[in-house]
């Protein structure tokens, strides 16, 4: 069983670490910066030999990589622009979530319902996208499509490998209609029976009960901040705090050691839900995630499938790359935010 990390008070959104003069407490900037510069040319050149080998965006590879990328590039990081808005033209494009080799027989809304979790991510990054006319095309038809991905019972069905994962399956389903939720919230789609079907979704999610991944509590806190009722919001953050081991990391599911892909989920969903890079929580989440990086730029994951429990996995170990790049950018400005 892990250790939690203890925490003396949980103020709304701040922390008051007990400890909270320890060197795991601060952050060095410069030193996460550096993380991320390690990281990007494992993240272009595996994302860029997948796409050679396996010719499909994916439910994870590709939209964790134009993610991860395109957020680098809005922070200043060095990014080859025309490589990148290959990539994006590439993951954005309906044939390639399929490795069909027939490509041209394929439906487009077919394809694109069928492939929900692809798409939420997609879509979840498109902020960080440059304004390219095509691809922004793209991601407002592929947001109606998520849309009437709906199923009856007012829920997402998820895709690929999600539905082999190790938890229940239940709360993989609850996972991807929360993330779709949340994406179809934000996303100015022109949908009339959009109001009735957002109330479904969230009947369907009220029957929730604790999960056991951090996945699932950090899309929830995601979720939360996008209401108004504050009082929800605060007891899912520190439900979410109160699962940080004691090495400040998250494990993908809560009973995990500290791995990269719960750790980046936690920071991202933390800091966009009001915590500063300065927290201690966040603090010592970044630095679990610089203390662990490989030399080669990324973290060992293990599978998160069923068969994969205690082994790292190459799919897992990008995703969780992925997923720490993302949480750590997170607490650093963008070059807008500079500029103001």
């Amino acid at each position: 069983m892990f250790r939690l990390l203890t925490l003396s008070i949980v103020v709304g959104i701040g922390t008051l670490s007990a400890n909270a003069a320890e060197p795991d407490t601060r952050v060095d900037e410069s030193a996460v910066r550096k993380a991320v510069e390690q990281s990007i040319p494992f993240v272009e050149r595996q994302g860029a030999g997948w796409i050679v080998r396996k010719k499909c965006v994916s439910c994870h590879q590709i939209p964790a990589m134009v993610w991860s990328l395109n957020a680098a590039a809005k922070r200043g990081f060095d990014i080859d622009a025309k490589r990148l808005k290959q990539w994006n033209e590439w993951a954005t494009n309906w044939q390639n979530f399929s490795a069909s080799k027939k490509k041209e027989e394929l439906k487009e809304e077919g394809t694109a319902s069928s492939n929900v979790d692809t798409i939420y991510q997609l879509l979840l990054a498109r902020d960080d996208y440059a304004a390219d006319d095509q691809t922004q095309l793209r991601l407002a038809a592929f947001a109606k499509h998520l849309a009437k991905a709906q199923t009856a019972d007012g829920s997402w069905t998820p895709r690929g490998q999600l539905p082999t994962q190790r938890r229940p399956a239940r709360e993989t389903r609850e996972v991807t209609t929360m993330w779709s939720l949340l994406t179809l919230n934000e996303a100015d789609i022109d949908y009339t029976e959009w109001t009735k079907k957002r109330e479904e979704a969230t009947t369907f999610l009220s029957t929730a009960a604790n999960a056991k991944s951090t996945e699932w509590w950090a899309v929830k806190l995601l979720l939360d901040n996008q209401g108004s009722d504050t009082k929800t919001l605060d007891r899912t953050r520190k439900q979410l705090i109160t699962t940080q081991h004691e090495d400040g990391g998250w494990g993908w599911l809560s009973a995990d050691g500290s791995d990269a892909f719960g750790t980046g989920l936690a920071i991202y969903s933390l800091c966009q839900s009001g915590l500063k890079s300065d927290d201690p929580v966040i603090a010592r989440a970044c630095n679990f995630l610089l203390k662990s990086q490989q030399k080669n730029g990324s973290w060992k994951v293990n599978g998160t499938k069923k068969n994969a429990a205690n082994r790292v996995v190459p799919t897992a170990t990008y995703w969780g790359t992925c997923w720490a790049v993302i949480g750590l950018l997170e607490t650093l400005e963008t070059t807008a935010d500079k500029a103001e």
